[in-house]
C-alpha cells in the first residue's frame, strides 16, 4: 500500500476547505440527491461527497456506506485530488497502491473505484464525488462525463451557499454598523421627487417614518438656511457627471428645535436608456458630536490666542470672551465676572463684561458707567445670586416664575430663559457666567457639551488674576527701584539745583546794590532778567525729570518725542556725573521729531537705570566717559548706552537681568536695576542685549514701535 502525497499547496487548499464552514456539518437533502445520480448513472453500489481535511477524509454524503470517516493515509480520494481529471481504479486488487489497504481487503471489499475532484475557482481541490463498488469495473465516456458535470454542480452550490452567507453576514454586519453609528438612508427618485427615508434617517432626528413625509420637500424644509444653496451646489454637480460622488455636510433641523450636523454622502444607482440619471440614493452620517467638539477646540484656541494677545487689556479681553460664550449659547445678553468676598466673607460678583442689550437708555447709561468700574451684584436675592451664593449651574427656562426672579435689577431685561454657569479651576471657585434669552432652552446637555471651554476659561481666569497679581508687585518693583535710584540721585540733584538758586541769589543782591546807587538801566535789567531766567528753567527742568521719574504709574503708553525724553534725562544726571569726573556725551543721529510709543515714566527709568550703572562701573577710572548714541537700523530704532568702564566678567553675564543679582557692596545696590529694565523693555514689546568687555560694556536698546 502506498499512502496519499501532500499536494504542493496543501496549507492554501486547507484555507479553502475550511472557508466553506461544511466539515462536520449536519444533512443536506441536495448533497444526498448529487450522490444518489452519481451511484446510478455509474451503476455503483456505493457514492459520496468526501472532503478530504488534514488527516482523514470525511463524507459531507453517502450512499451504501456506514462510515463518516476514514483515514486520509488509507483513502483512495486523498490520491484522487491530485489528479487532473477523473481518478479512477478499476481493480484495486492488482494495482500495488492499494493491494493491502484495510478498505479493499476488510469488510468494504473495494475492487473498483472512480472520483472527480470537487475543485474550487481558484483551482483547489478540497475533494472528491466518487463511486464504489465490490466489482471491477470500467466507465464509459458518458459516465465519466457525468460525473465530472455532477463534480462541477456540487461545487458550483457549495461556492454559491459560502457566498450566499458572506452576503448574509455583510448583510447583517453592515446593518449593525448602520444602526449603531448613527447612520440613515434615502433613496431620491429623481423623476417625481419622492424620497424613501429609512427608520434611522428619520430617527436621528427625532421624527418617526409615519410623520416624515417622504418626498423632497421635506428635507428641503428641515435643511438650515445657510446651507441649503451649497448642498443643491453639490447635489447638481454630482447629478450632471462632475463628481464621482455626492458629499455634503449640512445641518438638518430635530424635532426638538436643535441643528443635527450630517455627513451626506451619495451617488446616481440608476440610468434610463438614455443614461439620464433617474435614482440617487446615498447614506445620511449623524456627525454632530465630533463637530460640536471641532468647533468647541476650534473657539478655545481663538479662545487662547487671543488671551495671549489681550492679556494686557482687561475689557478687550473680558468683552471679547462674553460675546463668543452668548454665541456658543445662542443668547442675546448676558455678564461674566469674579466671584470676590465682603468683609464678613459674604460672596458676591464684580463683573469683568456685562452686555446692555435690550435695556432702555437710563438703565444703559447706568450700566454702561458700572461695568467700566467693575458692576458689582451684592444683592443675592436674584436668579445669579443663587449660582454666587452655591456655586452651582443653574438652568431655568421658566424665569419669571422662578422664586427669586424678584431680585432683578430695575430696568434689566426679563429673564425668559437663564443659564448660570460657575467657573472653577484646581478646585476654586473664581468666576460666573450668565446668559440668558427669550427664545432658546437652555439644556444639561449642551452645558456638558460646553465643559471643556469652561474648563478652559478658568485656567484662563486664574492666569489672568495671577498676571494681574504679578503686575502689581512688578509695578511696586519698579517703583522701589526708582527711589533707591532717587536717592542714590538725591545729593547730586540738590547740589544741581543750589548752583541756579545761587545765580538767582547773587543777581538779586547786585540789582539791590544798582539801585542804592541809582544805577539801573534797561541793558542791566535785561542781562539780569535772561540770567535768572536761565537758573529758573534750568531748575524747572530738573524738577520736571524728577516728577516723571518718581511717579508711581501703570503703563500708559502714547507717542513721545525720543531727543527731548533722552535730553531731559541726560539734563537732570549731567551735572552730577560730571562732578564725579564723568563726560556725558550725547550722538544723536536721528530725526529730532522721531517718536516711539512708549511709557514715558517707565522708559525714563530704563535710562536712569543703565546710566547709574555705568557710572557706578567708572567709579575712580581716569578719562571716564559715557555716550548715548541713537540711531535707525534694519527698520528699528536703536539706542546705545556705552561707557568705558572695566567691563562685566564673563562668568557673570548670563546673570544680570536676574532679579537681586548685584555685584556692588552691601548698602549700595538692591539688584533690582537691570531686571526691572528687563521687564519694562518686555512689557513695551522691546528688546535689550549688551556687549562687554575689558573696554567696556554697551547696552543695545531695540524699539520696533516708532515714527521717524
Amino acid at each position: 500500500m502506498i499512502k496519499p502525497a501532500m499536494p504542493i499547496n496543501e496549507e492554501d487548499r486547507l484555507k479553502a476547505l475550511k472557508s466553506f464552514g461544511l466539515l462536520d456539518s449536519g444533512y443536506e437533502e441536495i448533497f444526498d440527491n448529487f450522490v444518489k445520480l452519481a451511484s446510478e448513472v455509474c451503476e455503483c453500489k456505493i457514492s459520496t461527497i468526501s472532503l478530504v481535511d488534514s488527516n482523514r477524509q470525511w463524507f459531507k454524503s453517502k450512499i451504501g456506506l456506514e462510515d463518516n470517516e476514514t483515514s486520509r493515509d488509507i483513502s483512495f480520494c486523498g490520491h484522487g485530488i491530485l489528479e487532473n481529471d477523473i481518478f479512477e481504479v478499476e481493480n484495486a486488487v492488482s494495482d500495488i497502491r492499494f493491494n493491502d489497504n484495510p478498505l479493499v481487503t476488510g469488510k468494504l471489499n473495494i475492487r473498483f473505484y472512480a472520483g472527480a475532484q470537487l475543485k474550487t475557482s481558484n483551482g483547489h481541490s478540497i475533494g472528491m464525488i466518487c463511486v464504489i463498488d465490490d466489482q471491477p469495473k470500467k466507465l464509459n465516456n458518458f459516465q465519466r462525463e457525468m460525473l465530472k458535470n455532477i463534480a462541477k454542480q456540487i461545487m458550483l452550490t457549495i461556492e454559491m451557499r459560502s457566498h450566499l452567507q458572506n452576503l448574509e453576514n455583510e448583510s447583517a454586519r453592515v446593518d449593525f454598523i448602520v444602526k449603531n453609528a448613527g447612520v440613515g438612508t434615502w433613496d431620491w427618485n429623481l423623476e417625481t421627487n419622492n424620497v424613501h427615508f429609512d427608520e434611522r434617517w428619520c430617527g436621528m432626528l427625532g421624527r418617526t417614518v409615519d410623520e416624515t413625509p417622504q418626498k423632497l420637500e421635506t428635507w428641503d424644509m428641515l435643511v438650515h438656511p445657510d446651507d441649503r444653496d451649497q448642498s443643491y451646489i453639490d447635489i447638481t454637480k454630482h447629478i450632471n457627471g462632475e463628481t464621482v460622488i455626492y458629499e455634503n455636510v449640512h445641518r438638518l433641523k430635530h424635532k426638538n428645535g436643535e441643528w443635527v450636523w450630517i455627513l451626506d454622502k451619495g451617488f446616481i444607482t440608476q440610468r434610463d436608456q438614455n443614461g439620464k440619471p433617474i435614482r440617487f440614493s446615498g447614506i445620511h452620517i449623524d456627525i454632530t458630536k465630533p463637530k460640536n467638539e471641532e468647533q468647541l477646540h476650534q473657539k478655545i484656541l481663538v479662545l487662547r490666542d487671543f488671551f495671549i494677545k489681550n492679556w494686557e487689556s482687561r475689557k478687550t479681553f473680558f468683552d471679547f470672551l462674553l460675546l463668543e460664550i452668548m454665541q456658543l449659547t445662542e443668547s442675546e445678553y448676558g455678564f461674566i465676572g469674579e466671584i470676590k468676598h465682603t468683609a464678613e466673607g459674604v460672596p458676591y460678583l464684580k463683573t469683568f463684561s456685562i452686555t446692555d442689550i435690550s435695556w432702555d437708555d437710563e438703565t444703559r447709561k447706568f450700566f454702561a458707567l458700572h461695568a467700566a468700574q467693575g458692576l458689582e451684584f451684592r444683592n443675592l436675592n436674584t436668579l445669579f445670586g443663587e449660582v454666587i451664593k452655591t456655586g452651582v449651574p443653574l438652568i431655568t427656562n421658566n424665569a419669571p416664575s422662578h422664586p427669586k426672579a424678584n431680585g432683578i435689577p430695575k430696568g434689566h431685561p426679563p429673564l425668559n430663559k437663564f443659564l448660570g454657569i460657575p467657573i472653577h479651576y484646581n478646585g476654586k471657585y473664581l468666576a460666573m457666567v450668565g446668559v440668558a434669552n427669550a427664545r432658546t432652552d437652555y439644556s444639561e446637555k449642551k452645558l456638558n457639551d460646553y465643559a471643556l471651554y469652561f474648563e478652559v476659561l478658568g485656567e484662563l481666569i486664574q492666569n489672568f488674576i495671577y498676571r494681574e497679581e504679578i503686575r502689581q508687585k512688578q509695578n511696586e518693583a519698579h517703583h522701589e527701584s526708582k527711589l533707591v535710584s532717587l536717592g542714590t540721585l538725591a545729593a547730586g540733584i540738590g547740589h544741581e539745583i543750589n548752583n541756579p538758586l545761587t545765580i538767582i541769589r547773587g543777581n538779586l543782591d547786585r540789582l539791590l546794590k544798582r539801585i542804592d546807587r541809582q544805577e539801573v538801566n534797561d541793558e542791566f535789567l535785561l542781562k539780569i532778567q535772561s540770567d535768572m531766567s536761565k537758573a529758573l528753567m534750568r531748575v524747572e527742568n530738573l524738577i520736571k525729570g524728577l516728577r516723571t521719574f518718581s511717579r508711581k504709574d501703570t503703563l500708559t503708553s502714547e507717542n513721545i518725542n525720543v531727543t527731548d525724553l533722552l535730553n531731559e534725562t541726560m539734563d537732570m544726571l549731567y551735572q552730577i556725573y560730571k562732578s564725579d569726573g564723568i563726560i556725558l556725551e550725547r550722538k544723536f543721529h536721528i530725526d529730532p521729531a522721531t517718536t516711539f510709543y512708549i511709557d514715558r515714566g517707565k522708559i525714563q527709568q530704563v535710562f536712569v537705570n543703565l546710566l547709574n550703572n555705568a557710572r557706578d562701573s567708572l567709579e575712580g577710572r581716569p578719562g571716564a566717559k559715557i555716550n548715548v548714541t541713537t540711531k535707525i537700523e534694519n527698520s528699528k530704532l536703536l539706542i546705545l548706552v556705552e561707557d568705558n568702564g572695566a567691563g562685566i566678567p564673563k562668568e557673570l553675564q548670563d546673570k544680570i537681568f536676574d532679579p537681586f543679582f548685584t555685584t556692588k557692596e552691601v548698602n549700595k545696590g538692591t539688584g533690582l536695576g537691570l531686571s526691572v529694565v528687563a521687564d519694562i523693555m518686555r512689557l513695551h514689546e522691546a528688546k535689550i542685549n549688551f556687549h562687554s568687555s575689558g573696554e567696556g560694556t554697551t547696552f543695545f536698546l531695540e524699539f520696533s514701535q516708532f515714527k521717524a
